[in-house]
């Protein structure tokens, strides 16, 4: 009779056991997290477009002298007279800045010693000249100018928008416009829709413009070693269309 009694216990506490471990597994499930939205990815692209309003090029004067106090002075002096001629043709001190200055020895290869020597110092002085958009037509003046007053190299006339940050904004716009049509598009079609935003990234952006260069004929260096004057180049290019502003956006969605 104790056995008996023994073994019901140990039925009901095993059936006890199993009741609880449903109820805990029951409960458990009931607390699992429902599948969360999907995202949808889609990138799109978009430009703008302005006519240039202003013009930049670069002026370079160099100098080879004994010392460098005569290098320096003959590229400062040459300078001044390319400000002076640029000032008769109505270009604004505003309108130009030094980009670069260097002063240094001027080295040759002696093949017979097989080293360099140092044979002067040498001067860089470049000026950079920035146009409006009505001062277009002074392109070529200002290039013959500065040749004549003893510039030796130009290079670097690019077309610029000046408000260029304002075209970027615009294109940013419309490509994360297309984005979000696109992305609309195929959640419709697959039967899900849009329910949030998870992140919008710019891929890549840029711009179109137009360089040129022109380096100028140097002559060799003699005593005392000099720089020949740079000839004009043959022509000077004409204003481009309109500049572009390109970019590529990606757009991440949350859709159900």
């Amino acid at each position: 009779m104790h056995r008996e009694s023994v073994f019901g216990q140990i039925v009901v506490v095993v059936l006890a056991l199993a009741v609880l471990a449903t109820l805990i597994d029951a409960a458990a499930w009931r607390r699992k997290p429902a599948p969360g939205p999907r995202v949808l990815t889609v990138t799109a692209d978009a430009y703008e477009e302005a006519e240039p309003d202003a013009a930049r090029i670069s002026l370079g004067v160099k100098a080879v002298r004994p010392t460098p106090k005569e290098a320096a002075s003959s590229v400062a002096q040459t300078v001044q007279a390319i400000k002076a001629r640029l000032a008769r043709l109505g270009v604004t001190a505003d309108a130009l800045e030094t980009s670069e200055l260097y002063l240094g020895e001027a080295t040759e290869y002696d093949a017979a010693k097989r080293r360099s020597l140092r044979v002067g110092y040498k001067a860089y002085h470049w000026l950079r000249v920035t146009l409006k958009g009505g001062d277009f037509d002074k392109l070529p003046d200002v290039v013959d100018a500065a040749v004549e007053a003893g510039a030796t190299s130009l290079s670097g006339l690019t077309w610029e928008v000046q408000d260029e940050n304002a075209l970027r904004a615009a294109s940013l716009r419309l490509a994360t416009e297309r984005a979000m049509l696109k992305a609309k598009a195929m959640a419709s079609a697959a039967g899900a829709r849009i329910v949030g935003v998870q992140s919008i990234s710019e891929e890549y952006q840029g711009g179109w413009n137009y360089p040129y260069a022109y380096s100028a004929r140097e002559a060799s260096v003699a005593a005392p070693p000099v720089v020949a004057p740079a000839e004009a180049p043959p022509g000077v290019p004409e204003v481009p269309g309109k500049l572009r502003i390109s970019c590529q956006v990606k757009v991440s969605l949350l859709v159900q």
